[in-house]
């Protein structure tokens, strides 16, 4: 009788155990922290010196295609530097945004998209994530960028 309650409050403790981790796993909180640790890493690959340019199509009726003069793109390349994580976009992208196209001197590109609001979302590793930053979206706005 003894043995059967021992065994009946292992196995409730050891559900709650489990049903903790499974919630925790799933969880935005894991998925923000692993997107933060890769923001971390992916800014480290922007560097002025390695990039040859950037370009942006403006969207609308009356869009064109845009390339960021030299200053523009250091500019740019140090506000991207210094945007904050946002959120992990774990559970799907968010839709209807501007791409943007930065090409590396070797000629590998990388894309990520202006969504509004100060928010790009990019990616690294297979992983999708946000950033903010408002003079980004100055930069794009000058140029009458719309979504």
């Amino acid at each position: 009788m003894n043995i059967k309650k021992y065994l009946l409050g292992f196995l409730i403790i050891a559900f709650l155990i489990f049903a903790f981790i499974d919630i925790v796993w799933n969880s935005n909180l894991r998925h923000n922290i692993i997107g933060n640790k890769q923001w971390t890493q992916k800014k480290k690959e922007f560097k002025s010196t390695e990039i040859s340019k950037i370009t942006f199509y403006t969207g609308g009726l009356n869009g064109k295609n845009i390339e960021l003069t030299e200053k523009e793109k250091d500019n740019f390349i140090i506000n991207l530097i210094n945007s904050k994580f946002y959120k992990s976009n774990w559970r799907g992208m968010i839709d209807g945004g501007i791409a943007i196209t930065i090409v590396f001197n070797d000629g590998t590109k990388d894309y990520f998209e202006y969504c509004g609001e100060s928010i790009f979302q990019i990616t690294y590793n297979g992983k999708m994530f946000s950033i903010r930053n408002k003079e980004l979206e100055k930069t794009l706005l000058s140029y009458n960028v719309t979504l």
